[in-house]
């Protein structure tokens, strides 16, 4: 049966619920609103597999130790132009806003700034940090690895995560011009969790049984099976560069070491990611950077279209329209996704939001 959606609930609310509870199990205000506002951007968009069903779990590892509240993010090693950070096991909505914030410091002086993260754990919409890149100005790229749930195009044994990857290109305001957020199978995992939790089929080709069987059966898929590749070949190839430079690069875990984020309660994940910023001024003049983008742009936008085929959207396009739409009339709420947040709220001795609650019903 598929969830409903009881009501909608403010940003505002839905980030002050969620601050307060994390701050309730250890986390510093800083870090517990930083986290917060990253899990309800991504409703704003519409990105619910990277959202607030990710906060009852995000306690329980938190109450089980498997992440630090008061991590020591230090510098392994540290230039010019880059530097490779240990996370101690931070939230990587933390570990990954700082390194991305040393990486725009960076190409501020240098033109370009990468920093390696080790250590470190989910850190929910990747966009949310190649976006602050582009608020300052440059060109942001942010990759991370994940639970090994793809194998190779044939194979029967998962071998890298989805392994997201994210770009944006600096616009003249808050948004983007350009923002490609992607995971690199054709559903998310999240997507699979909630498919079998409601009894919903997968569409055809995008998972496979323990076997290497094509599957639309989503707990067979969870049951020893397999998320598949965009692109077959293409996209395994895209998830091993991805592994390379968030996995490999940062000297974190690789592949099947990395642990799992629902099943693994008993270790640290280990997640790796590579930030990059890029800043145009170095490469091109101001002016000249926003004539490109822009005349790239409109080369799109204006570009001829087929019969019913509606406007020509850049990366990000569609999300931005979303979130223009959610922040005026609110996020509606998934119904399961509001009785986890009510009862953690009340086993944490958090107000529920009465537009929480009413969700909840």
């Amino acid at each position: 049966m598929k969830a409903t959606t009881a009501a909608t609930v403010t940003d505002r609310e839905l980030r002050e619920l969620i601050t307060a509870l994390l701050e309730r199990v250890g986390y510093a205000n800083a870090d517990a609103a930083l986290i917060a506002e990253g899990l309800v951007e991504a409703e704003l968009r519409g990105i619910t597999s990277h959202g607030t069903l990710h906060v009852a779990n995000l306690v329980k590892r938190t109450q089980l130790g498997l992440l630090n509240t008061k991590p020591n993010i230090r510098a392994l090693k540290d230039a010019a132009s880059s530097a490779r950070l240990d996370a101690d096991r931070a939230p990587g909505f933390v570990a990954a806003m700082r390194a991305m914030d040393l990486a725009i410091a960076k190409a501020k002086v240098t033109g370009v700034g990468a920093v390696a993260v080790t250590n470190s754990t989910h850190y929910g919409m990747g966009a949310r940090y190649a976006e602050h890149a582009a608020r300052a100005g440059m060109i942001g790229i942010s990759l991370a690895n994940a639970t090994a749930t793809m194998p190779s195009p044939g194979g029967t044994l998962a071998l890298l995560g989805t392994n997201p990857l994210s770009f944006a290109v600096p616009g003249d305001g808050e948004e983007a011009a350009i923002c490609l957020d992607m995971g690199l199978a054709q559903v998310t995992l999240n997507a699979v969790r909630d498919a079998a939790k409601h009894g919903r089929a997968l569409p055809a080709g995008v998972a496979a049984a323990k076997d290497g069987t094509p599957t639309t059966d989503p707990k067979a898929a969870l049951d020893g099976g397999f998320l598949l590749p965009f692109g077959g070949h293409k996209g395994f190839g895209l998830a091993v560069l991805v592994e390379v430079l968030s996995g490999v690069l940062s000297g974190s875990a690789i592949g099947r070491e990395v642990g799992s984020l629902f099943v693994d309660y008993d270790r640290a994940q280990n997640t790796g990611h590579f930030l990059l910023a890029l800043d145009p001024a170095h490469f091109l003049e101001p002016d000249d950077f926003r004539a490109k983008r822009d005349y790239l742009v409109h080369w799109i936008k204006d570009s001829p279209r087929a019969a019913n085929a509606g406007p020509a959207l850049l990366p990000g396009e569609r999300e931005y329209a979303v979130r223009r739409e959610r922040a005026r009339t609110g996020i509606p709420l998934a119904k399961d996704t509001a009785a986890d947040l009510a009862k953690l709220a009340r086993e944490l001795g958090v107000d529920v939001p009465e537009s929480v609650a009413h969700a909840a019903l």
